[in-house]
């Protein structure tokens, strides 16, 4: 059996667009029947934001310096 997204996104890599990332998961989830869904939003968001922060997109989250 072939698995498959059940959606897909692809977001700029900018801390603005985590907060889209936790709403598009939890729609995501509720039209798929789950009504849970506070820990899939809380992991997108961590997932999401670790992704921006380690993307070479650090100067979002500091003063504008980079190591």
């Amino acid at each position: 059996m072939t698995e498959r997204a059940l959606m897909d996104l692809t977001i700029p890599g900018s801390p603005a667009w985590v907060c889209l990332v936790r709403r598009w998961v939890a729609d995501a989830l509720t039209v798929a029947g789950h009504h849970d869904v506070d820990g899939a939003r809380l992991i997108a968001s961590e997932l999401a934001g670790n992704a921006v922060l380690h993307t070479g997109r650090v100067e979002a989250f500091s003063d504008g310096e980079t190591e």
